[in-house]
């Protein structure tokens, strides 16, 4: 599965304004509203579904790197072996820290998909 399947780019956020966890999982539901991928409705409960699973077990990877996820029927393990696939890579995660604009992150997660390069 390709990052351009499961990534919406509209709802990227090169820089979090929220200060810790909860805040920051608030921002990110809230821009995949704005990007409409969620309705309103649906943003309180998936922000309380994924609180609810980092209270579980942290999504928290080190070295800067966490992927808050909750399990979906729609392909999540697919989706969920590529972004652990590439963010293992040394390489993938110096450029991923270096995106600094929406259009920066599109364009390393395009290259990611077109080729073994990383």
């Amino acid at each position: 599965m390709k990052f351009k399947e499961f990534i919406c780019f509209d709802a990227i956020i090169p820089a979090l304004q929220a200060t810790d966890r909860d805040g920051a999982i608030a921002e990110l539901v809230s821009a995949l509203v704005k990007a409409g991928k969620l309705s309103a409705g649906q943003a309180k409960d998936v922000t309380k579904a994924v609180v609810k699973r980092e209270n579980e077990a942290s999504t928290g990877m080190g070295k800067g790197v966490a992927v808050p996820h909750v399990k979906n029927p729609d392909r999540h393990l697919q989706a969920m072996e590529n972004v652990f696939k590439h963010l293992q890579k040394e390489r993938f995660r110096k450029f991923l820290r270096q995106c600094r604009t929406p259009h920066d992150l599109e364009d390393l997660l395009n290259e990611a998909d077109e080729g073994p390069s990383w």
